[in-house]
């Protein structure tokens, strides 16, 4: 059987092999900034009280007519956007864990 990592790791370079440790620290740096960006994002939205509506009687606002400069739904973009990059991130964390495992020993 064909140990796919080992044939990588003769093929590419040295410096790439000891940098993967330092991409390892980056990633998971990145992966805390944005995991704290979207806690703190999360946090400062409000809820978006749907069934309030139904037992008030609701009615047009001028905050539901300006939705897309409001302040929540720039928290909301913050949010989807941060969530998309972390979701990127830990995928190629992964795929560097998978492709250089002797790099993530303890």
């Amino acid at each position: 059987m064909l140990n796919i990592s080992l044939l990588c790791a003769d093929l590419m370079s040295d410096w790439l092999v000891n940098a993967v440790p330092i991409i390892r620290d980056i990633l998971l740096i990145l992966i805390g900034i944005t995991a704290l960006i979207i806690i703190i994002s999360v946090l400062f939205q409000t809820s978006s009280g749907g069934d309030a509506t139904a037992i008030t009687g609701g009615s047009e606002t001028y905050y539901s007519q300006n939705k897309g400069t409001s302040i929540e739904d720039k928290l909301n973009r913050i949010t989807k956007i941060c969530s998309i990059i972390m979701v990127c991130l830990v995928v190629v964390y992964f795929v560097i864990r998978l492709s250089f495992p002797e790099s993530f020993e303890i």
